[in-house]
C-alpha cells in the first residue's frame, strides 16, 4: 500500500509541477499576455481528462494483461518526446494565430506524457482493487459485486454448491487513512445500514496503511458488538494494514478469512 500512495503522490506532484515549467518556459514567446496562461490551462485540464478518460477504458475493456502491454507502449512511445523543452520552431512570426500554435506547441511537446502522467492515480487504485478481486476470486470463487455507499467494494461470493447449506459470508472493504477505534466505529455503522435482504453474515475488512495497537483495536470492535444487531447477522471485522498486509483476525473469523489474506500478500 505504500508503494500505491507513493506513486500517486508522486504522480500528484509532477502534474502540477509541469504546467507551471512548460508555460513559465513560452511565456516569453508569446508577449506575456495573460491569456498564454489562460490557453495552457484549457490544455492541461483536457488532456487531464481524457487521461481518466483512457485509465477508464483500459479498465473496464481490456484484460490487465492487454492493459499492461498497451500503458508499456504508452510509456514507450512518450520517451521520444523527452525532454520536456519547447522547440525553436514552435516560436510565433508574424500574422501566426497564437490559440492554435500554443495548443499544438503543448501537444508536441509534453501531451503525451503529461496525458499518462494523469492516468497514474486512476490507474494505480484500480490495481490495487483488481488483486483484492483476484484473491477473492481464487479463495471465495465467483462473486457478485453490489455498490454500497460507504465501502469501496462489497461482493456476495456464491455457495460451494447446489445442495450446500453453507452461504459464505458477505465481503465488505474500506480502505482509510488510519484503522483505529474511530475507523472501527464509522466502518460498522456503515455495515449496519445494510438492507434487510443483505443481512448475512458480513466479513468487514478495515485497510490502511496504519494501525492502532491491538488492545485499542480490541476494545472498539467489543464496544460495538455490544451494541444491538439485526437478527441473525454476524459481523467480523478484520483490520488489516496494508503495508505489510498483515491483519488482527478475530478467533470467530470464517477460516478462508487466513488463507485470503495470504493470497492477498502474495498476489498470487
Amino acid at each position: 500500500m505504500l508503494l500505491y500512495a507513493g506513486t500517486i503522490f508522486l504522480s500528484a506532484f509532477l502534474l502540477f509541477l509541469v504546467q507551471p515549467v512548460i508555460a513559465k518556459q513560452i511565456l516569453p514567446w508569446f508577449g506575456g499576455a495573460a491569456s498564454v496562461w489562460a490557453i495552457c490551462l484549457v490544455f492541461f485540464q483536457s488532456v487531464l481528462l481524457f487521461g481518466y478518460a483512457y485509465a477508464d477504458w483500459s479498465t473496464r475493456h481490456l484484460t490487465p494483461r492487454r492493459q499492461a502491454w498497451l500503458h508499456l507502449a504508452l510509456l514507450g512511445l512518450s520517451l521520444l518526446t523527452l525532454p520536456i523543452i519547447p522547440d525553436a520552431r514552435w516560436k510565433p512570426v508574424a500574422d501566426s494565430e497564437p490559440t492554435l500554435l500554443i495548443l499544438g506547441l503543448l501537444g508536441a511537446t509534453v501531451g503525451l506524457p503529461y496525458l499518462l502522467l494523469s492516468t497514474t492515480s486512476p490507474l494505480v487504485q484500480a490495481w490495487f482493487w483488481q488483486r483484492f478481486r483476484h484473491a477473492v476470486s481464487q479463495e471465495f470463487g465467483q462473486c457478485e459485486e453490489t455498490p454500497i455507499p460507504g465501502f469501496d467494494l462489497m461482493c456476495a461470493p456464491a455457495k460451494s454448491g447446489f445442495l450446500s447449506r453453507i452461504v459464505p459470508p458477505r465481503l465488505l472493504a474500506r480502505v482509510v487513512e488510519e484503522v483505529d477505534a474511530v475507523a472501527v466505529q464509522e466502518s460498522w455503522a456503515l455495515a449496519m445500514r445494510l438492507r434487510k435482504e443483505d443481512q448475512r453474515d458480513a466479513c468487514l475488512f478495515i485497510m490502511g496503511p496504519s494501525v492502532a495497537p491491538p488492545g485499542e483495536l480490541g476494545r472498539a470492535i467489543n464496544e460495538q458488538r455490544r451494541k444491538p444487531m439485526p437478527p441473525g447477522l454476524k459481523l467480523v471485522v478484520v483490520p488489516v494494514n496494508t503495508r505489510t498486509w498483515s491483519a488482527h483476525i478475530p478467533t470467530d473469523a470464517p477460516a478462508q478469512v487466513r488463507t485470503f489474506l495470504t493470497r492477498l500478500a502474495s498476489g498470487l
